[in-house]
Protein backbone atom coordinates (compact mmCIF):
# COMPACT_ATOMS: atom_id res chain seq x y z
CA UNK A 1 0.00 0.00 0.00
CA UNK A 2 1.18 3.54 -0.73
CA UNK A 3 2.06 5.72 2.23
CA UNK A 4 -0.48 8.42 3.24
CA UNK A 5 -0.45 11.21 0.68
CA UNK A 6 1.56 9.21 -1.87
CA UNK A 7 -0.28 8.79 -5.15
CA UNK A 8 0.35 5.81 -7.41
CA UNK A 9 -0.17 7.49 -10.77
CA UNK A 10 -0.61 4.11 -12.48
CA UNK A 11 -4.07 4.09 -10.88
CA UNK A 12 -4.89 7.33 -12.68
CA UNK A 13 -4.12 6.29 -16.27
CA UNK A 14 -7.80 6.44 -17.24
CA UNK A 15 -8.49 9.66 -15.34
CA UNK A 16 -10.17 12.81 -16.59
CA UNK A 17 -8.85 16.33 -15.95
CA UNK A 18 -11.02 19.39 -15.47
CA UNK A 19 -9.48 22.84 -15.15
CA UNK A 20 -10.99 26.32 -15.00
CA UNK A 21 -11.21 27.99 -18.38
CA UNK A 22 -11.99 31.62 -19.21
CA UNK A 23 -15.48 30.71 -20.45
CA UNK A 24 -16.05 28.21 -17.59
CA UNK A 25 -14.14 29.34 -14.50
CA UNK A 26 -16.28 27.14 -12.22
CA UNK A 27 -15.95 23.98 -14.33
CA UNK A 28 -14.08 21.98 -11.63
CA UNK A 29 -16.64 22.84 -8.92
CA UNK A 30 -19.51 22.05 -11.26
CA UNK A 31 -17.90 18.71 -12.10
CA UNK A 32 -17.55 17.87 -8.39
CA UNK A 33 -21.27 18.53 -7.94
CA UNK A 34 -22.06 16.33 -10.97
CA UNK A 35 -19.87 13.51 -9.66
CA UNK A 36 -20.89 13.54 -6.01
CA UNK A 37 -24.11 15.53 -5.65
CA UNK A 38 -26.36 12.48 -5.79
CA UNK A 39 -24.03 9.91 -4.20
CA UNK A 40 -25.25 8.03 -1.14
CA UNK A 41 -22.05 8.64 0.82
CA UNK A 42 -19.10 10.95 0.15
CA UNK A 43 -15.88 11.28 2.15
CA UNK A 44 -13.59 14.25 1.67
CA UNK A 45 -10.40 15.83 2.92
CA UNK A 46 -9.51 19.39 2.10
CA UNK A 47 -6.91 21.99 3.05
CA UNK A 48 -9.65 24.62 2.61
CA UNK A 49 -13.36 24.97 3.33
CA UNK A 50 -14.38 24.80 -0.30
CA UNK A 51 -17.64 26.21 -1.69
CA UNK A 52 -18.64 22.67 -2.75
CA UNK A 53 -18.27 21.40 0.84
CA UNK A 54 -20.35 24.33 2.09
CA UNK A 55 -23.03 23.72 -0.55
CA UNK A 56 -23.18 20.00 0.23
CA UNK A 57 -23.21 20.78 3.98
CA UNK A 58 -25.95 23.37 3.95
CA UNK A 59 -28.14 21.97 1.17
CA UNK A 60 -28.70 18.29 1.99
CA UNK A 61 -31.34 18.06 -0.74
CA UNK A 62 -28.70 19.08 -3.31
CA UNK A 63 -25.84 16.98 -2.03
CA UNK A 64 -24.91 13.47 -1.11
CA UNK A 65 -27.07 11.45 1.26
CA UNK A 66 -24.28 11.51 3.85
CA UNK A 67 -21.15 13.65 3.80
CA UNK A 68 -18.10 13.24 5.98
CA UNK A 69 -15.07 15.43 5.70
CA UNK A 70 -11.93 16.54 7.48
CA UNK A 71 -10.46 20.04 7.32
CA UNK A 72 -7.43 21.46 9.15
CA UNK A 73 -7.84 23.27 12.44
CA UNK A 74 -6.87 26.62 10.89
CA UNK A 75 -10.14 26.39 8.89
CA UNK A 76 -12.53 26.03 11.87
CA UNK A 77 -13.48 29.73 11.98
CA UNK A 78 -14.08 29.77 8.21
CA UNK A 79 -16.11 26.55 8.46
CA UNK A 80 -18.28 27.91 11.28
CA UNK A 81 -18.83 31.20 9.48
CA UNK A 82 -19.70 29.59 6.15
CA UNK A 83 -22.10 27.12 7.73
CA UNK A 84 -23.77 29.93 9.70
CA UNK A 85 -24.08 32.26 6.69
CA UNK A 86 -25.32 29.60 4.28
CA UNK A 87 -27.72 27.68 6.50
CA UNK A 88 -30.82 28.22 8.57
CA UNK A 89 -29.66 25.43 10.92
CA UNK A 90 -27.83 26.59 14.05
CA UNK A 91 -27.81 23.36 16.04
CA UNK A 92 -25.60 20.32 15.50
CA UNK A 93 -28.66 18.07 15.06
CA UNK A 94 -29.66 20.19 12.04
CA UNK A 95 -26.65 18.70 10.29
CA UNK A 96 -27.45 15.03 10.78
CA UNK A 97 -26.29 14.29 7.21
CA UNK A 98 -22.76 15.41 8.18
CA UNK A 99 -19.75 14.14 10.05
CA UNK A 100 -17.04 16.80 10.21
CA UNK A 101 -13.57 16.24 11.62
CA UNK A 102 -10.86 18.75 12.40
CA UNK A 103 -7.23 17.71 11.97
CA UNK A 104 -3.97 19.34 12.99
CA UNK A 105 -2.08 18.65 9.78
CA UNK A 106 -3.43 20.16 6.58
CA UNK A 107 -3.84 17.68 3.73
CA UNK A 108 -1.62 18.51 0.73
CA UNK A 109 -4.56 18.23 -1.67
CA UNK A 110 -8.33 18.05 -1.67
CA UNK A 111 -10.10 14.76 -2.28
CA UNK A 112 -13.65 13.52 -2.65
CA UNK A 113 -14.41 9.79 -2.76
CA UNK A 114 -17.57 7.71 -3.08
CA UNK A 115 -18.26 4.11 -4.07
CA UNK A 116 -18.23 5.19 -7.73
CA UNK A 117 -15.49 7.80 -8.08
CA UNK A 118 -12.42 9.54 -6.72
CA UNK A 119 -11.60 13.19 -7.35
CA UNK A 120 -8.29 14.80 -6.43
CA UNK A 121 -8.42 18.57 -6.17
CA UNK A 122 -5.50 20.99 -6.47
CA UNK A 123 -6.11 24.42 -4.95
CA UNK A 124 -4.25 27.68 -5.31
CA UNK A 125 -3.06 29.45 -2.15
CA UNK A 126 -6.46 31.10 -1.53
CA UNK A 127 -8.59 27.99 -2.05
CA UNK A 128 -9.65 28.28 -5.70
CA UNK A 129 -9.65 25.01 -7.61
CA UNK A 130 -6.82 24.88 -10.13
CA UNK A 131 -7.36 21.30 -11.29
CA UNK A 132 -9.65 18.33 -10.71
CA UNK A 133 -8.48 14.82 -11.56
CA UNK A 134 -11.22 12.20 -11.47
CA UNK A 135 -11.02 8.43 -11.64
CA UNK A 136 -13.39 5.50 -11.47
CA UNK A 137 -10.57 2.96 -11.11
CA UNK A 138 -11.46 0.67 -8.15
CA UNK A 139 -7.86 0.80 -6.86
CA UNK A 140 -7.96 4.60 -6.91
CA UNK A 141 -11.26 4.63 -5.05
CA UNK A 142 -9.87 2.27 -2.40
CA UNK A 143 -6.75 4.43 -2.08
CA UNK A 144 -9.01 7.47 -1.57
CA UNK A 145 -10.98 5.72 1.14
CA UNK A 146 -7.72 4.84 2.90
CA UNK A 147 -6.57 8.45 2.67
CA UNK A 148 -9.83 9.62 4.23
CA UNK A 149 -9.56 7.04 7.06
CA UNK A 150 -6.00 8.17 7.83
CA UNK A 151 -7.09 11.79 8.28
CA UNK A 152 -10.32 10.89 10.03
CA UNK A 153 -8.49 8.75 12.61
CA UNK A 154 -6.26 11.73 13.43
CA UNK A 155 -9.12 14.24 13.67
CA UNK A 156 -11.40 15.42 16.44
CA UNK A 157 -15.13 15.94 15.86
CA UNK A 158 -16.31 19.42 14.95
CA UNK A 159 -18.63 20.50 17.76
CA UNK A 160 -21.25 21.78 15.34
CA UNK A 161 -21.70 25.13 17.10
CA UNK A 162 -22.18 27.72 14.38
CA UNK A 163 -24.12 30.28 16.37
CA UNK A 164 -22.74 33.79 16.07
Amino acid sequence: MDSPGEINIAQLVDSELTIPEPAKPNAPSERLIELFGSADHVSSISPFVSPVLVEFSTSPDCGPGFLEYVVPDDQVDTLSEQLRINSTNTEADGFDHLNIGICEKSPPFGMFVSEEALALVAYDDVGRIEALVESTNPDSIEWGKNQYRTYDEQSIPFDGDISS
